[in-house]
């Protein structure tokens, strides 16, 4: 079962980069789940601030829904007939009610259609920020390879 909600995150999460790449660095998976090698490891990872039922995706972008602000957006991924555990209604409660949105997506077409409504109710001025900042990380980052390469090109003496 978990497999088939993996797959369907995976081919989210690659649409979203190519369709929107200015937004792949603000939408994030938590890593909070999988087998823990020991009750050690567990507790380290509560204890750093793992918090059972957190979403599958965090984005990290602002939108305005029918005159209402929203933080952010939650999204939790599952296959057609899968189920929110307590937790995870628990954490779609708090998260709700501290100003950020949450949505329960089945498939490819609705996690398409809640990203394409989502950035179409996003302030315009905030658009704006995001994809100049985009620019500026990614023409830094292709000065930093440019300079690396430089350096292992270089002709030594």
């Amino acid at each position: 079962m978990k497999h088939k909600e993996q797959t369907l995150q995976i081919q989210c999460v690659r649409w979203l980069r190519y369709e929107y790449p200015w937004l792949a660095r603000l939408l994030t998976h938590p890593i909070n789940e999988g087998s823990r090698n020991s009750r050690v490891t567990g507790a380290i990872h509560k204890a750093e601030g793992t918090v059972a039922g957190v979403a599958d995706l965090l984005l990290f972008l602002p939108a305005v829904i029918d005159g209402e602000i929203f933080h952010g957006l939650g999204i939790e991924m599952k296959e057609k007939s899968g189920y929110q555990s307590q937790e995870q209604k628990d954490f779609e409660r708090m998260f709700v009610a501290a100003g950020f949105a949450y949505a329960l997506v089945r498939s490819f077409e609705q996690f398409k259609s809640v990203i394409n409504g989502w950035v179409a109710n996003c302030p315009s001025g905030v658009l704006a920020r995001v994809k100049a900042a985009h620019k500026q990380v990614e023409m830094e980052a292709d000065q930093r390879a440019y300079e690396k390469f430089k350096n292992i090109i270089k002709p030594r003496k």
